[in-house]
């Protein structure tokens, strides 16, 4: 099982004289949680999060329309599905 996720943008973007057309999500991780909030998280934290799962710059999804946002989001979200249940409950 592949552990990126693919994102073909609807509206690419041109950053740094290039057109980015696809961003890549690896498996989030500790590192990319630490400063993420625990409860209350902003669409900054969000992007920002993004941003760092993608190993891209804010600027990216600075410029990235608010639908390709979303779709980045959605995979992201994907992540903190939860898991099957293990154990007894009390």
């Amino acid at each position: 099982m592949s552990s990126e996720k693919v994102y073909t943008l609807k509206h690419p973007v041109q950053l740094g004289g290039q057109t980015v057309a696809k961003v890549t999500l690896g498996r989030v991780k500790g590192k990319h949680l630490r400063a993420f909030p625990a409860s209350n998280p902003t669409m900054g934290d969000m992007l920002d999060l993004a941003a760092k799962v993608m190993g891209e710059s804010g600027l990216l999804l600075d410029e990235m329309e608010a639908e390709d946002i979303a779709g980045v989001c959605e995979l992201l979200g994907e992540s903190f599905q939860a898991g099957p249940e293990t154990g007894s409950k009390p």
